[in-house]
């Protein structure tokens, strides 16, 4: 009897440290595979190929580089973007802000005497990105 209590220990006793042996294994499987998510999560990078920056673009559509038989001209400026501000310069006169927060613009009520006259439009958004369009236009009347 003795022998077979002895065996059963012994027995016991092995099942234990196999037991003890997988759990041992199970975690460590667990681990790495823990630590393999963590580095693959912080190994990623954006992927920055589909991003590109946008450049900030004025165009003037009115009035365009041709004479014109009319003293009131029309002035109409978009972007391409939403702006912080937008001027303008007639005939290298001082700038005048035409328009905050905005894409486009019109002025109406321009009037030209006979000439060549140039009209210079800026613009800034709130990156601090800059642009400029310049057209030259001659009234003949």
């Amino acid at each position: 009897m003795k022998k077979t209590v002895k065996k059963k220990i012994s027995e016991n006793k092995r099942l234990k440290k196999r037991k003890i042996r997988k759990s041992i294994l199970l975690v460590a499987i667990l681990g790495v595979a823990l630590i393999s998510v963590v580095i693959f999560k912080f190994s990623i990078s954006p992927d920055t190929s589909q991003q590109k920056e946008t450049e900030l673009s004025l165009f003037i559509q009115s009035p365009e580089n041709k004479t014109y038989d009319s003293k009131n001209i029309q002035l109409t400026v978009r972007s391409t973007e939403m702006t912080g501000w937008m001027a303008n310069s007639i005939d290298n006169d001082s700038n005048i802000t035409e328009c905050e927060r905005c894409t486009s613009y019109a002025r109406y009520d321009l009037t030209f005497g006979n000439g060549v006259h140039i009209i210079s439009v800026y613009a800034s958004d709130s990156e601090g990105r800059v642009a400029m369009a310049t057209v030259t236009f001659t009234v003949k009347t």
